[in-house]
């Protein structure tokens, strides 16, 4: 210690020299008995000073967790955008141009002035593969709209294969919990009603709505239709007590 140290010019001059120490000490300022290494000097400045600096270092995370959630979200605007680009452009040109003279012309053939809408929607489905093949998620967004459109149609079975290859690029490239990975399974599940496997409707319609409530909240539109979807499912299978509960709740989730 400085008090006691051998060397006469290293001691403290004074008493009074010593109690500023020990008050510096309590302080939690940097004293003169310590070497005044940077080590001793940063562990000194980092305890008197840690609620500052703990609140600095909060803040900081705070920073960096927002401009992670910034990056991701514009991420995921720009997907969602490039998929509805993708979809507009695919029906203007793969399937409302099929409909020109000019798209239909050949050689040797003459255009069909009225082509049907289930033939333009076979041969665009027949293409969606081969053309985004590299964008995955525009041909699930794709396949999607081709699905909803067949049903429209009152085409279900079609319907359903789109629907089903749309349901697989969802659950590989964004997950099970993911929004529109959960629209598509509700959409299975409605077609599954249409096409009378009600059992089924039922089956796929509990586990979107599961996954709505769960990511969306119970108040979402889109988890409020599902439990519309759910109830009709439970209708058609007789079971009145758990459609009535269902829609009950819908009702109250609204008020």
């Amino acid at each position: 210690m400085k008090a006691l140290d051998k060397d006469r010019n290293r001691r403290y001059e004074t008493a009074a020299a010593l109690a500023r120490d020990i008050q510096r000490y309590l302080d939690g300022d940097r004293v003169e008995a310590a070497a005044p290494s940077t080590a001793y000097i940063l562990r000194k400045a980092a305890v008197k000073y840690r609620v500052p600096l703990g609140i600095a270092g909060a803040f900081t995370v705070l920073l960096i967790a927002a401009a992670v959630v910034s990056t991701v979200e514009a991420v995921r605007a720009r997907q969602a955008q490039q998929e509805s680009e993708a979809v507009n452009s695919f029906l203007q040109n793969d399937l409302l141009a099929q409909a020109t003279a000019d798209s239909q012309a050949a050689w040797n053939t003459r255009p069909e002035p009225d082509i049907k809408v289930r033939t333009v929607l076979d041969r665009a489905a027949q293409s969606v593969g081969a053309k985004f093949g590299a964008q995955p998620l525009v041909e699930a967004a794709v396949r999607s709209t081709i699905g909803q459109s067949y049903y429209g149609l009152g085409l279900y079975s079609p319907a359903r294969e789109q629907f089903n290859r749309a349901l697989e690029l969802r659950r590989r490239l964004q997950g099970e919990n993911h929004p529109e990975t959960l629209k598509t399974l509700g959409w299975l599940g409605i077609d599954a009603g249409a096409l009378g496997d009600f059992k089924a409707a039922r089956a796929l319609s509990q586990q979107a709505l599961a996954g709505k409530r769960r990511v969306l909240g119970p108040e979402h539109p889109d988890t409020l239709h599902e439990m519309a979807n759910l109830a009709r499912a439970m209708i058609k299978l007789a079971d009145y007590e758990a459609a009535e509960i269902l829609c009950l709740q819908a009702i109250e989730a609204q008020l």
